[in-house]
């Protein structure tokens, strides 16, 4: 897509059609500390996750990062949903660039599967960091059930095909989080089942 940039805005147009169907019930399902006042929406696009998170939660603002082709409309979308007061735009790769720090809240929708273990490994860590303590990670995705289901195997053959990368098990993301500092693991699963849940955790240490 970075060579592509055409690619970009069309797939930015499928995850922003996505999301205009789950961030309403991501919103509802998901627990945002009362005095949290900063969100950090990695990889968020179409900004549309923190759109919905800030009208959801009046003293909250948000910070979408990702990469420049990514976020052609986003500045667009906050500005007709009335919140350029309180969504920001960052341009910036998430592995490799500098993600603040001071958050309160940090998003991770439908990353993981597109990165390798090592990768992830490395990206919770900066989260972690990033992160207040009593802060929130919210990872949302597709899950490697245990008992795997035909839709299952075939998301993770393309992200094979795709990245060389595969989706994950609610096990071995958990085991990620508890190497650096996280807790209170909570999973959750949206309709239509076994497609995508949502995983939340607590960074309990400085």
């Amino acid at each position: 897509m970075q060579d592509r940039p055409e690619w970009g805005r069309t797939f930015a147009q499928f995850m922003k059609a996505r999301a205009q169907l789950t961030s309403g019930p991501i919103v509802e399902r998901v627990v945002v500390p009362d005095k949290a006042q900063l969100l950090l929406d990695l990889g968020g696009s179409h900004g549309l996750h923190s759109i919905a998170f800030c009208r959801s939660h009046p003293n909250l603002k948000a910070i979408v990062f990702d990469l420049p082709v990514a976020l052609t409309e986003t500045e667009e979308n906050i500005t007709t949903e009335g919140l350029a007061d309180r969504v920001n735009v960052q341009r910036g790769d998430y592995l490799t660039d500098d993600i603040g720090q001071g958050y309160d809240v940090v998003l991770c929708f439908n990353l993981v599967h597109h990165h390798t273990e090592d990768d992830n490994r490395r990206l919770i860590r900066k989260i972690a960091k990033a992160l207040n303590p009593g802060g929130l990670i919210v990872i949302y995705g597709m899950l490697r059930d245990e008992h795997i289901t035909s839709y299952n195997a075939l998301f993770s053959l393309l992200m094979f095909t795709y990245s060389q990368t595969r989706i994950y098990s609610f096990q071995e993301i958990i085991g990620w989080l508890k190497e650096v500092a996280f807790s209170d693991f909570n999973r959750i699963n949206l309709p239509p089942a076994g497609q995508n849940s949502i995983i939340t955790a607590v960074k309990t240490n400085p």
